[in-house]
């Protein structure tokens, strides 16, 4: 097959995401193109994939430079990126979660010129962003012949939105949104976390019967003994790793750091890898506690050295119950501790979690902070691992946390 694949947030965990079923359909012998954003820092990039690159909204560029910034002029770039960013929202208000027209015209232009030289056979949007379905389904409106597969990583529908908007106009909206892009397409691929929402308030829509509920297709069994060194490290010390962005008003560490800072020991290390939206939360705790260590992003291929590398994982979990961390499948895959902060009640994390032997869940909503403390505590005093076997057993379990169950559907 032909495929052709629109990723534009390639740095997101989405773009990783993507990155592993495209590799398992090279694997298959299948020839794969991607369209993605220019970027400022380096992307997953998956071997032999035929990558064309577009201009990204201005948003995107000053939010990409700042990932690569730090102290003031981070700062500034940060906030010319948000002050941007909102006025483009107030802007587009009525066509939200549309921003900009000029973007969708710049992916079309490059997205037809490929359909119509490679002979594509599949074309797969990847939400979020909106702008990679409405090009798709403008590719499928010309090409009738050619497959359409929006595989929604996050939800729309059921999904959030700017904090200025509530819950309940975002939902209406972004249904009106899937009732036009969705009709035509020859399937369509969602979330398990996104299941009971369209069951609940899609089942009698003309386009129901096209989904398929898999999940985040990133539970791969690594063997725990390929271990690479990793400076980041001291030897001597217990290191916690949490790896990735931060947006506090899905994900907040506030919660965690707190009980972290409460923990004793002077052996323990906290380490942050990643942009945050808000860098001056992280910095503040960072100067009261000289345990916890604030580091820039790094590539996905130095996440994964990291991951190796630490002796418990941290999961901060969302503050929305349709959508799920995909950063704990790749905790899975290496057999390590995972400790999972839970904002919420029914907290995605906590469903695949319960099922893998080794995880602590500390349930922030229930507000009993000396208990975390102590639960944490108790759980850092025995370090242990899960074999290699019973992860490959677990495979099992998570299959539609791999990407051949995605593979699989394309291919029916």
């Amino acid at each position: 097959m032909n495929l052709l694949f629109i990723a534009t947030e390639s740095k997101s965990a989405n773009g990783i995401c993507c990155k592993a079923v495209m590799e398992q359909f090279i694997a298959a012998g299948d020839t794969v193109y991607c369209i993605t954003n220019s970027e400022y820092t380096d992307i997953p990039r998956a071997k032999q994939v035929n990558y064309v690159t577009v201009k990204p909204r201005l948003s995107y560029r000053l939010f990409g430079k700042a990932d690569t910034q730090t102290g003031v002029a981070q700062k500034t770039t940060l906030f010319f990126a948000k002050v941007t960013n909102k006025a483009k929202l107030l802007i587009s208000f009525r066509t939200w979660p549309l921003i900009s027209k000029a973007y969708v015209k710049r992916l079309y232009k490059v997205a037809e010129k490929i359909c119509k030289s490679e002979k594509i056979d599949c074309i797969i949007p990847i939400y979020t962003q909106i702008d990679t379905l409405i090009v798709a389904k403008k590719i499928k409106d010309e090409f009738p012949k050619i497959k359409y597969v929006p595989y929604f990583l996050d939800a729309l529908a059921g999904g959030y939105g700017p904090k200025v908007l509530s819950q309940e106009w975002t939902n209406k909206r972004c249904t009106k949104w899937e009732n036009k892009l969705l009709p035509t397409a020859d399937k369509i691929i969602m979330m398990k976390s996104a299941e009971s929402y369209h069951i609940a308030h899609f089942s009698k829509s003309s386009f129901f019967r096209k989904i398929v509920f898999l999940d985040l297709p990133l539970y791969n069994p690594l063997k725990t003994g390929e271990v690479m060194a990793s400076a980041l490290f001291e030897k001597d010390k217990i290191n916690l790793l949490y790896i990735g962005t931060i947006p506090v008003h899905i994900r907040n560490p506030k919660y965690f750091l707190t009980v972290f800072s409460a923990l004793k020991g002077n052996a323990l290390r906290l380490h942050i890898v990643g942009s945050c939206t808000d860098p001056e939360l992280l910095q503040r705790f960072e100067e009261k506690d000289n345990r916890i260590k604030v580091h820039q992003s790094v590539s996905h291929e130095e996440a994964l050295t990291l991951i190796q590398n630490a002796d418990y994982l941290i999961n901060f979990g969302n503050n929305n119950s349709h959508m799920t961390p995909c950063k704990i499948f790749e905790y899975m895959s290496f057999g390590k501790p995972i400790i999972s902060v839970s904002p919420i009640k029914n907290e995605p994390s906590e469903v695949y979690l319960s099922k893998y032997p080794d995880a602590l869940i500390v349930k922030e909503y229930e507000k009993q902070f000396e208990r975390d403390v102590e639960s944490v505590e108790a759980f850092l005093s025995n370090k242990r691992y899960i074999a290699d076997d019973y992860l490959s057993e677990l495979q099992k379990t998570f299959y539609l946390n791999t990407p051949n169950a995605f593979i699989n559907e394309i291919k029916k």
